[in-house]
C-alpha cells in the first residue's frame, strides 16, 4: 500500500507542476504585445490570446476550432493553403507577408503545432 500512496502523491505534485506550467505559459501568450495563434496540423485554431481578438476583430469563441485563414482576406487562402502543407513538412522562421510593414511570422512550436504572430516589421 505504500508504494501505491507513493505513487499518488507524486501523480498529485506532478498534476500541481503542470498546471502551474500551463499558467505560466497562458500568461506569457496573454502578455505578448502582439497577436498570436496556435493551429494544429490541420490549420484549426486551437490558442489564441486576447490581442488577436483586438486586432482582428473576433472573439475568442468566434475563432476557435476555425481554420487559420479566417483572419486572412478570401484572395490569400487557396495559396495560404499550400504554405500552410509546405510549412508542415519544412517548418522554419518565415515572413508571411514580407512586402508590407505589418505582417505575420510563422513559427513551429515543439509541441508540433505551428502558428502565426502579427505585429510590427520595421
Amino acid at each position: 500500500m505504500k508504494a501505491r500512496d507513493e505513487l499518488e502523491l507524486r501523480v498529485e505534485e506532478r498534476t500541481i507542476e503542470l498546471a502551474r506550467a500551463e499558467a505560466k505559459f497562458r500568461g506569457l501568450l496573454e502578455s505578448a504585445p502582439d497577436a498570436m495563434v496556435v493551429t494544429d496540423h490541420d490549420g484549426k485554431i486551437v490558442l489564441l490570446n486576447s490581442q488577436t481578438e483586438k486586432i482582428f476583430g473576433y472573439n475568442r469563441d468566434e475563432l476557435l476550432g476555425r481554420e487559420v485563414e479566417t483572419l486572412m482576406p478570401v484572395r490569400f487562402h487557396r495559396k495560404h493553403l499550400h504554405h500552410r502543407s509546405g510549412f508542415a513538412s519544412e517548418p522554419r522562421f518565415r515572413a508571411m507577408v514580407p512586402s508590407y510593414g505589418r505582417g505575420f511570422r510563422a513559427i513551429r512550436f515543439a509541441q508540433g503545432w505551428s502558428g502565426i504572430s502579427r505585429g510590427n516589421q520595421s
